[in-house]
């Protein structure tokens, strides 16, 4: 026993330096053109930090003065001077242009449900600095509390602290999310709390109303139903369906232009993203990792159309769920530690899945990179197979969390991608790596138990 400890030790101090050269060596390392390594910012700033927590802001007000989320501005409805007039108090100092410009942005219809925004009318009665640097504290307090408590499922607590906090201290996808103030943290501890209170042998009432919540501040978690419903999950299933509803329901009793136009506005949600906000092809550039982004960049020569590169990349994801399903099925997990696996194998799809998967949205795989570490807690360093599977983690981890984006994100057939190494830009190969190794682990440890074998 002591062997093994001294080895995944060993392994754990070798990841987190691995992580930290990679990360401080990248902004002196030569690519294959001759040039470096952006050392700045990985995307162009905006005006002010905190972008899409602007946007978050900006629908909250517009429930506070009864407008519509799921239409155009009417400048002709006094309410939406009334609300310029408000936003422009909550931007304080700022200079006049730089507030225009501001209020010039924000884009309608939206393309969140409106539970994303009313959670946000609280931070409304506060100036835009004041809200965002409270915005701020609770996504990383959420952060730190999901990780705390994936941490009560480890049997070696300085290492897993160790590796989390080099996660986080290199961590591009975090600093993105931190920098465009959206809201993926709070994603990731309401997934990471419902998996504990399911694992727990809680209510699965609460369970299903976590994931609901998840689901309607961020569409992909419900991902997690389908999950629920392989496991035959039932009463949880039921959960999740029955609180979607009722939140959908909530959000219509509550609408200031009533219940029947609280309803409809879920429709005009859908057909907006279905119809325009994802066929505009302005989501091929190197902060999407999604299955359609990638496609979309290596089929660039041939030209094809939104709709049918849609299509494509659909087939894509409906293979890669099929292959998750199949082992999620085939090997039923028998305690916390392989679910965790289970938990980690969803993520995957749901990482490249929707076709708008900006990188910030990998804030959701710090809970497959802290499951990895605690499964492989559990394996037999002595073995190879062991340390070539927890070598591949290591670089793919490391890959996924350090920005390699060269150029601006820009108009243009680069979208931002380096030139010669684009789909390490684009993630999506990586992703697949991860997926990959996750499986693999999974079967190990279910071998381990079966033989009865400790860890």
């Amino acid at each position: 026993m002591e062997q093994k400890k001294y080895t995944y030790s060993t392994y754990a101090c070798i990841f987190v330096i691995l992580i930290a050269l990679i990360n401080f060596g990248r902004g002196i390392v030569m690519d294959f053109s001759a040039d470096i390594y952006r050392h700045g910012p990985v995307f162009p700033p905006d005006n002010i930090i905190g972008g899409d927590f602007q946007c978050v802001n900006y629908m909250a007000l517009r429930l506070r003065h009864g407008l519509p989320l799921y239409e155009e501005r009417d400048y002709g409805d006094p309410r939406q001077a009334a609300l310029d007039a408000h936003y422009r108090r909550m931007l304080g100092s700022l200079p006049e242009e730089a507030k225009d410009w501001i209020i010039r942005v924000q884009a309608l219809p939206w393309n969140h449900t409106p539970i994303a925004a009313y959670i946000f009318i609280p931070l409304t009665s506060l100036s835009h600095p004041v809200a965002y640097r409270v915005h701020i504290g609770a996504l990383l307090a959420a952060l730190f509390l999901a990780l705390g408590l994936l941490s009560g499922y480890s049997r070696h607590r300085a290492h897993y602290w160790a590796v989390s906090s080099a996660l986080v201290a290199f961590s591009y996808p975090l600093l993105f999310q931190l920098e465009r103030g959206a809201s993926e943290s709070f994603v990731l501890l309401l997934v990471t709390l419902a998996f504990v209170l399911w694992r727990g042998g809680k209510s699965a009432v609460w369970v299903g109303a976590l994931i609901a919540l998840a689901a309607h501040v961020k569409m992909y978690p419900l991902i997690f139903l389908y999950y629920f419903i392989l496991k035959k999950e039932w009463r949880v299933s039921l959960s999740i369906i029955a609180f979607v509803l009722i939140l959908i329901l909530a959000s219509a009793l509550v609408s200031r232009e009533g219940f029947g136009a609280g309803m409809a506005q879920y429709v005009k949600l859908y057909r907006f993203v279905s119809d325009v906000y994802i066929t505009e092809d302005t989501w091929v550039f190197a902060g999407n990792h999604s299955t359609y982004s990638f496609m979309s960049y290596l089929l660039r020569s041939y030209s094809l159309p939104s709709a049918l590169l849609i299509r494509i990349s659909n087939v894509i994801n409906c293979v890669i769920l099929a292959c998750v399903s199949l082992s999620v099925v085939a090997r039923r997990t028998r305690d916390t530690t392989s679910s965790l696996m289970d938990f980690s194998l969803m993520m995957i799809p749901m990482t490249v899945i929707p076709p708008a998967a900006n990188d910030y949205s990998l804030v959701m795989l710090y809970f497959v990179f802290v499951s990895c570490i605690i499964v492989f807690e559990h394996l037999d360093f002595r073995t190879l197979r062991t340390r070539v599977l927890f070598l591949l983690f290591s670089l793919s981890a490391t890959l996924i969390f350090m920005s390699i984006l060269k150029m601006p994100i820009a108009p243009g057939p680069a979208g931002g991608y380096l030139t010669r190494l684009w789909f390490l830009s684009n993630k999506w190969p990586t992703l697949m790596v991860l997926g990959a190794v996750v499986w693999l682990v999974r079967g190990d440890l279910l071998r381990r138990e079966e033989r009865g074998e400790g860890g």
